[in-house]
């Protein structure tokens, strides 16, 4: 198969193909007019496409990529351990006397697995930090799944210390939070394929963002709703029959892409 190629440049070229007007070099700042686009910065030795194709990610901080592609295997990973642990633990509790305590405390490990791979995929771009919106979906993203993991940690603790936790409305809030943060987190991830650029990842990445953004709140509204008149038992029937197989696809579709 052949390697992929790189963006064409976005400055104009003179007819030997070198760079025919004043563009800055991202490191060092220097002038690279008449230098080939695949050629190098005089100065610093920095890549001339990292300054002349702007945005594509193959042109930029290689520490950077590599910080995104290791997030993306640590999330991989949190998913795939979460998986184990919700289907297999039973049996394996049989086989190896795993006790529930054990559990929750493999249910913490996989939380903080998913936040050092959601902290390391929404890094900043070291050459576009400073242009940056203030509020942005790698930023929402970010410190909604720190407030997601707290949220889960603290409910987890009150029930290791035997304190009572109470009953479905208080697993709300983490389960919003956990929404927003993946809807944040596709939004992001969207940009990020649109820079490779993968415009058919980006419509997939979409797909799954409204798929899991608008199933979730519903899910929680089936359960909460019910409950709130007398008749939770159907709200998680119809929770537990009808959108938790919908969110599995969009789950195991996310890991896919």
């Amino acid at each position: 198969m052949d390697a992929p190629q790189s963006a064409p440049p976005t400055v104009a070229l003179d007819s030997a193909g070198r760079v025919a007007e004043d563009v800055r070099c991202r490191s060092c700042g220097y002038n690279l007019r008449g230098i080939s686009p695949e050629g190098r910065c005089p100065e610093c030795q920095t890549e001339v496409g990292r300054s002349i194709r702007a945005g594509v990610l193959r042109d930029c901080d290689r520490n950077w990529i590599r910080q995104l592609a290791g997030g993306v295997s640590w999330i991989i990973g949190s998913i795939l351990f979460g998986v184990f642990l919700l289907l297999g633990w039973r049996f394996v509790g049989r086989v190896l006397a795993i006790t529930p305590g054990l559990v929750i405390i493999l249910g913490l490990s996989v939380i903080g697995v998913g936040l050092v791979g959601g902290w390391m995929i929404t890094a900043a771009d070291p050459d576009g930090a400073a242009a940056e919106r203030r509020v942005s979906a790698r930023r929402v993203a970010r410190y909604t799944m720190v407030a997601w993991a707290l949220s889960h940690g603290a409910i987890i603790g009150l029930s290791l210390t035997r304190m009572q936790v109470r009953g479905t409305w208080m697993m709300a809030l983490p389960w919003m939070l956990g929404v927003a943060a993946y809807v944040a987190l596709c939004i992001h991830g969207r940009e990020l394929a649109l820079r490779l650029p993968d415009h058919w990842l980006a419509r997939q990445t979409r797909i799954v963002m409204w798929g899991i953004g608008s199933t979730a709140p519903l899910g929680m509204l089936l359960i909460l709703l019910p409950i709130a008149v007398g008749i939770g038992p159907l709200g998680v029937s119809l929770w537990r029959f009808g959108l938790v197989p919908l969110m599995g696809l969009y789950g195991l579709w996310t890991v896919v892409l």
